[in-house]
């Protein structure tokens, strides 16, 4: 009887120590996972404004500045390079759902594809917004986001962008965590909100300005 006992209790504390181990890498690799997928998001801005010779291009540390406008560029190259950055967001997000079906629960892949489409949260609450007004009889008015200047340039609503990419952010949420083992699921989630929003807290206002102002 005591061998079984000690043989619970044993389990059960090599159970925890997994979880909190997990728990702790979990935290830290969005950490490092923010400013990567930040930086490969606006990489993809910078790099067909650099393929169209956009004038006074530069990159920063959350965003890709030019003064090309539609007196000089074709607009299908100005919503080429505005739509460059989310397709980026996706495809990085895409890549770890596909290899995790391959894999049971690999955190390196659950933390990259969970981070990468936080950034479509801007267009998901602009799109409530845009509900709320509706009804309430109003309108938006103008703003500066990708997708924003994807729709003003392009025939494609905005409504429909945004609706696409938070519906992708939201499936891709939904199909990462439940690759996560149901034990310690919670604490892992959690360990991955904190993760991130202390790695967008650290890049947004500390790291990235010192690197890229």
């Amino acid at each position: 009887m005591k061998n079984i006992l000690y043989s619970y209790n044993n389990s059960i504390t090599i159970l925890a120590n997994d979880i909190w181990k997990n728990s702790a890498k979990f935290l830290a690799w969005p950490i490092i996972f923010v400013p990567i997928t930040i930086m490969l998001h606006e990489m993809g801005h910078y790099i067909i404004g650099f393929m169209f010779q956009f004038p006074n291009l530069q990159l920063h540390y959350g965003s890709v500045s030019h003064t090309a406008t539609e007196l000089d560029f074709p607009p299908w190259q100005l919503a080429l390079q505005a739509s460059a950055g989310p397709l980026i967001t996706i495809l990085i997000a895409s890549l770890p759902c596909y290899f995790a079906t391959k894999r049971e629960q690999n955190i390196f892949l659950i933390s990259l594809g969970i981070v990468a489409p936080i950034r479509f949260l801007i267009g998901s609450v602009y799109l409530f917004w845009i509900v709320i007004i509706f009804f309430s009889g109003g309108s938006m008015g103008a703003s500066n986001f990708d997708e924003y200047n994807v729709a003003s340039l392009t025939t494609i609503p905005l409504a429909f962008i945004l609706i696409v990419e938070t519906i992708f952010m939201l499936w891709t949420w939904w199909f990462l965590g439940n690759r996560i083992h149901k034990k310690g699921r919670i604490i892992f989630i959690a360990s991955i909100i904190a993760g991130t929003s202390l790695g967008i807290s650290l890049w947004l206002n500390i790291v990235g300005p010192i690197l890229l102002p």
